[in-house]
């Protein structure tokens, strides 16, 4: 199963609607779609994924996330840029919430984007 973060990815790279999804952030979605051409542009696999996602969203979306995948595990620059763009066209996203853990964590980890506490202190 690919990086949720390349699959986001992916499918925005991917889908023509994208664009409109991404209004607000248009500028986030041009750097990550800008960033993937350039660097696929030196892989011809890669490129080729690229095109088949552009063609056929639906069908390639899961491939050309694979292609991101193994093109940013063999160059750490392009994952760290990639991921860093892919999380701001993320947090673009209408209604999008963001959350990022780095490092060890040693007991639960709860991602939520609103948490309302009711206390009733009678």
């Amino acid at each position: 199963m690919p990086d949720p973060i390349m699959m986001a990815i992916a499918g925005a790279v991917a889908g023509k609607t994208a664009e409109v999804a991404f209004k607000g952030g248009r500028k986030a979605y041009d750097a990550v779609v800008a960033l993937v051409k350039r660097r696929f542009a030196k892989e011809p696999l890669a490129q080729t994924a690229l095109e088949a996602a552009e063609s056929d969203p639906e069908a390639n979306t899961e491939r050309l996330a694979a292609a991101l995948e193994l093109v940013a595990a063999a160059d750490p620059e392009f994952d760290r840029e990639l991921r860093q763009a892919g999380q701001a066209l993320i947090a673009a996203a209408p209604g999008a919430t963001v959350n990022i853990n780095s490092g060890t964590v040693g007991h639960d980890s709860y991602q939520a984007q609103t948490i309302n506490i009711n206390r009733d202190d009678k």
